[in-house]
């Protein structure tokens, strides 16, 4: 099923939270989080002075995050 960046982009700004952690802060609102098991099958967090791949895969999200796991950007390669 094709990916659309539409579906995504309200991601920016929201802390990602990998597998099956929760987050760890109770004043941290849901809609302020995204969690692993939210995210298309094909997908990679791209975190800072992280090494990449540079194939373009047209449906794969790409999360670029920071150093707290608060994604920056959003694409698909």
């Amino acid at each position: 099923m094709p990916v659309d960046i539409e579906d995504y982009t309200s991601l920016v700004g929201k802390r990602f939270i990998p597998g099956d952690q929760t987050p760890q802060s109770p004043d941290l609102p849901k809609e302020k989080v995204i969690l692993e098991q939210d995210l298309p099958l094909n997908y990679r967090v791209l975190a800072p002075n992280s090494f990449t791949t540079l194939e373009f895969i047209p449906d794969r999200l790409n999360l670029q995050v920071d150093k707290d796991n608060i994604v920056k950007s959003v694409n698909l390669g």
